[in-house]
Protein backbone atom coordinates (compact mmCIF):
# COMPACT_ATOMS: atom_id res chain seq x y z
CA UNK A 1 0.00 0.00 0.00
CA UNK A 2 2.48 2.55 0.52
CA UNK A 3 4.71 3.62 -2.27
CA UNK A 4 7.78 5.58 -0.75
CA UNK A 5 9.02 5.93 2.78
CA UNK A 6 12.00 8.62 3.45
CA UNK A 7 13.62 9.77 7.06
CA UNK A 8 13.45 13.59 8.11
CA UNK A 9 14.76 15.11 11.19
CA UNK A 10 12.74 14.17 14.03
CA UNK A 11 9.85 12.29 12.24
CA UNK A 12 8.53 9.44 9.75
CA UNK A 13 7.22 11.19 6.28
CA UNK A 14 5.03 8.56 4.40
CA UNK A 15 4.44 8.86 0.80
CA UNK A 16 1.17 6.93 -0.05
CA UNK A 17 -0.35 5.64 -3.03
CA UNK A 18 -3.40 6.53 -2.67
CA UNK A 19 -3.08 9.85 -1.21
CA UNK A 20 -4.30 12.40 -3.40
CA UNK A 21 -1.75 14.17 -5.75
CA UNK A 22 1.14 11.56 -3.52
CA UNK A 23 1.41 14.33 -0.86
CA UNK A 24 3.28 13.63 2.61
CA UNK A 25 2.21 12.88 5.69
CA UNK A 26 4.37 13.43 9.24
CA UNK A 27 3.69 10.54 11.61
CA UNK A 28 3.05 11.89 15.53
CA UNK A 29 5.71 11.47 17.59
CA UNK A 30 5.13 7.66 19.29
CA UNK A 31 3.47 7.81 22.32
CA UNK A 32 4.73 6.95 25.57
CA UNK A 33 4.05 2.97 26.38
CA UNK A 34 4.54 3.57 30.40
CA UNK A 35 2.21 6.19 31.18
CA UNK A 36 -0.44 5.31 33.04
CA UNK A 37 -4.25 6.37 31.69
CA UNK A 38 -6.84 6.83 33.09
CA UNK A 39 -10.16 3.97 32.75
CA UNK A 40 -12.49 6.33 30.88
CA UNK A 41 -9.92 7.82 28.57
CA UNK A 42 -8.73 4.59 26.89
CA UNK A 43 -10.82 4.94 23.75
CA UNK A 44 -8.82 8.67 23.29
CA UNK A 45 -5.70 7.33 24.04
CA UNK A 46 -5.53 4.54 21.05
CA UNK A 47 -7.01 6.76 18.49
CA UNK A 48 -6.05 6.82 15.04
CA UNK A 49 -3.03 9.82 15.34
CA UNK A 50 -4.42 12.79 13.72
CA UNK A 51 -1.60 13.36 9.91
CA UNK A 52 0.07 16.70 9.44
CA UNK A 53 0.79 18.08 5.92
CA UNK A 54 3.72 18.63 4.60
CA UNK A 55 4.55 21.34 2.41
CA UNK A 56 5.91 20.11 -1.25
CA UNK A 57 9.34 22.48 -0.58
CA UNK A 58 10.10 19.36 1.75
CA UNK A 59 9.87 16.63 -1.47
CA UNK A 60 13.03 14.50 -0.86
CA UNK A 61 15.31 14.89 -3.92
CA UNK A 62 16.72 12.10 -6.13
CA UNK A 63 20.28 11.04 -5.32
CA UNK A 64 22.61 13.05 -7.19
CA UNK A 65 20.76 16.31 -6.77
CA UNK A 66 21.68 17.36 -3.41
CA UNK A 67 25.39 18.46 -3.36
CA UNK A 68 25.73 16.46 0.63
CA UNK A 69 24.55 13.18 -0.83
CA UNK A 70 26.69 10.57 -2.04
CA UNK A 71 26.07 8.10 -4.73
CA UNK A 72 27.80 4.58 -3.85
CA UNK A 73 27.28 1.80 -6.43
CA UNK A 74 27.48 -1.57 -5.49
CA UNK A 75 28.16 -4.41 -7.96
CA UNK A 76 27.70 -8.15 -7.01
CA UNK A 77 31.27 -9.45 -7.29
CA UNK A 78 32.03 -12.21 -10.09
CA UNK A 79 35.25 -13.59 -10.45
CA UNK A 80 36.80 -14.46 -13.79
CA UNK A 81 36.49 -17.57 -15.31
CA UNK A 82 39.62 -19.95 -15.23
CA UNK A 83 40.91 -20.58 -18.53
CA UNK A 84 43.97 -22.98 -17.35
CA UNK A 85 46.37 -21.75 -20.02
CA UNK A 86 49.37 -22.91 -17.59
CA UNK A 87 48.05 -26.01 -17.05
CA UNK A 88 47.45 -26.92 -20.75
CA UNK A 89 50.56 -25.40 -21.71
CA UNK A 90 52.30 -28.03 -19.42
CA UNK A 91 50.15 -31.09 -20.09
CA UNK A 92 50.83 -30.62 -24.20
CA UNK A 93 54.90 -29.99 -23.74
CA UNK A 94 55.58 -33.20 -20.87
CA UNK A 95 52.04 -35.34 -20.54
CA UNK A 96 50.24 -34.93 -23.73
CA UNK A 97 48.59 -38.04 -23.85
CA UNK A 98 46.47 -38.85 -27.28
CA UNK A 99 46.91 -35.26 -27.56
CA UNK A 100 44.65 -34.44 -24.72
CA UNK A 101 47.02 -31.41 -23.71
CA UNK A 102 46.92 -30.30 -26.93
CA UNK A 103 43.36 -30.33 -27.31
CA UNK A 104 43.34 -28.86 -23.67
CA UNK A 105 45.60 -26.16 -24.91
CA UNK A 106 43.14 -25.27 -28.10
CA UNK A 107 40.51 -24.73 -25.06
CA UNK A 108 42.52 -22.77 -22.84
CA UNK A 109 43.04 -19.79 -25.63
CA UNK A 110 39.57 -20.03 -26.63
CA UNK A 111 38.95 -19.21 -23.33
CA UNK A 112 40.75 -16.68 -22.92
CA UNK A 113 39.93 -14.79 -26.38
CA UNK A 114 36.01 -14.81 -24.87
CA UNK A 115 36.82 -13.53 -21.79
CA UNK A 116 39.01 -11.16 -23.35
CA UNK A 117 35.98 -9.95 -25.62
CA UNK A 118 33.26 -10.07 -22.90
CA UNK A 119 31.65 -13.18 -23.05
CA UNK A 120 32.01 -14.71 -19.84
CA UNK A 121 29.69 -17.71 -20.29
CA UNK A 122 31.11 -18.95 -23.54
CA UNK A 123 34.65 -18.39 -21.33
CA UNK A 124 33.43 -20.30 -18.55
CA UNK A 125 32.19 -23.08 -21.15
CA UNK A 126 35.59 -23.59 -22.91
CA UNK A 127 37.38 -23.15 -19.57
CA UNK A 128 35.36 -25.93 -18.21
CA UNK A 129 36.05 -28.26 -21.71
CA UNK A 130 40.28 -27.27 -20.91
CA UNK A 131 40.43 -27.93 -17.53
CA UNK A 132 38.37 -31.90 -17.92
CA UNK A 133 40.67 -32.47 -20.98
CA UNK A 134 43.64 -31.60 -18.86
CA UNK A 135 42.97 -34.05 -16.05
CA UNK A 136 42.15 -36.65 -18.26
CA UNK A 137 45.88 -35.95 -19.86
CA UNK A 138 47.17 -35.74 -16.39
CA UNK A 139 45.20 -39.11 -15.12
CA UNK A 140 46.26 -41.08 -18.41
CA UNK A 141 49.93 -39.94 -19.12
CA UNK A 142 50.42 -40.61 -15.34
CA UNK A 143 48.56 -44.24 -15.66
CA UNK A 144 51.03 -44.65 -18.41
CA UNK A 145 53.96 -43.72 -16.40
CA UNK A 146 52.98 -45.87 -13.36
CA UNK A 147 52.59 -48.86 -15.79
CA UNK A 148 56.01 -48.52 -17.48
CA UNK A 149 57.72 -48.22 -13.74
CA UNK A 150 55.52 -51.33 -12.69
CA UNK A 151 56.87 -53.13 -16.30
CA UNK A 152 60.14 -52.15 -15.34
CA UNK A 153 60.48 -53.69 -11.58
CA UNK A 154 58.78 -56.64 -12.88
CA UNK A 155 61.14 -57.44 -15.56
CA UNK A 156 58.29 -57.69 -18.47
CA UNK A 157 59.54 -54.81 -20.16
CA UNK A 158 63.77 -54.31 -20.47
CA UNK A 159 65.95 -51.26 -21.04
CA UNK A 160 68.96 -53.02 -23.33
CA UNK A 161 71.35 -50.14 -23.25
Amino acid sequence: MWSETSFFSFGLSIRSSCAPDSQYYRLPAPMNTNQTVPLGQINRAFSPPNYELLSEERDPRMPGQDPASTIINVHSYEPHPKDFLVWSVFNTLYMNFCCLGFFALVFSVKARDRKVVGDLDGARSYGSTAKCLNIFALIFSLLVIILLIVLLAMGILAVTV
